[in-house]
């Protein structure tokens, strides 16, 4: 008994942490329509009220940012460089105080 219970939280957090991937891979890549779907009313009006300058151009599209995808980024990359960061000044600081008390 003891033994599924230890292998049970692994299992739960190594569930959750698949299910949090794929799920988060929608900030990145954005839901995408089939090719053969006819487009909505709503969209083709749309469409007819921009400028041409704009439909043209493909700055609104590059500016376009999501959400959850600017959240990941700053949780996937700003996060883990602090923490390798600090990670380093704090063994820098332990190995200088260590050499200091040895000589």
């Amino acid at each position: 008994m003891a033994m599924q219970r230890r292998m049970m939280l692994p299992t739960a957090l190594l569930v959750l942490a698949t299910f949090a991937l794929l799920d988060g891979q929608s900030a990145f890549v954005g839901q995408s329509v089939r090719a053969s779907a006819a487009p909505s009313l709503r969209a083709t009006t749309e469409r007819k009220a921009l400028p041409v300058e704009i439909m043209d151009s493909s700055i609104e599209t590059a500016l376009a940012v999501s959400q959850p995808g600017f959240a990941a980024n700053i949780v996937f990359v700003a996060v883990p460089v602090i923490f390798l960061v600090t990670l380093y000044l704090q063994s820098e600081r332990t190995k200088r105080e260590w050499e200091e008390a040895n000589r």
